[in-house]
């Protein structure tokens, strides 16, 4: 029996290192839609990340407010006014991990800011290169 066994694993392991090629043939259509949904994907800007909210309330003017007086105190950091019926939403930074939020929460302290909390969304990403 062992004999047998030791038999059948040296065959095996001959035939599995025979160099073997597969071939896939397919349909122009199949090729053309994997390239338009390879160059949608190069485009998708948009990925998980946290970002602070710094205002949430029903005034448009409190809030543009609030965005223009955040973009003073730090001109290079995005913010974004979102919309979400009946509220207005003041959203703040394009952080991919949790621990760069946090890094920039003692900033903001600093700058007087001190009314605002890390949520998940969707941030904006550069394009790849």
């Amino acid at each position: 029996m062992f004999r047998a066994f030791v038999f059948l694993m040296i065959f095996l392991a001959g035939f599995c290192s025979q160099a073997q090629s597969i071939r896939f043939v397919c349909d122009d259509k199949i090729t053309q839609k994997l390239e338009n949904q390879k160059v949608s994907n190069s485009l998708d800007t948009k990925h998980n990340g946290f970002r602070y909210q710094i205002f949430q309330g029903t005034s448009r003017n409190d809030a543009y407010a609030i965005n223009a007086n955040f973009l003073t105190a730090f001109p290079d950091m995005p913010s974004y006014v979102l919309y979400e019926p009946p509220n207005f939403k003041v959203r703040v930074g394009d952080f991919h991990f949790k621990f760069e939020a946090l890094a920039f929460k003692k900033e903001m302290v600093e700058k007087g800011i001190t009314n605002f909390y890390i949520v998940h969304d969707k941030i904006n990403v550069a394009k790849p290169q």
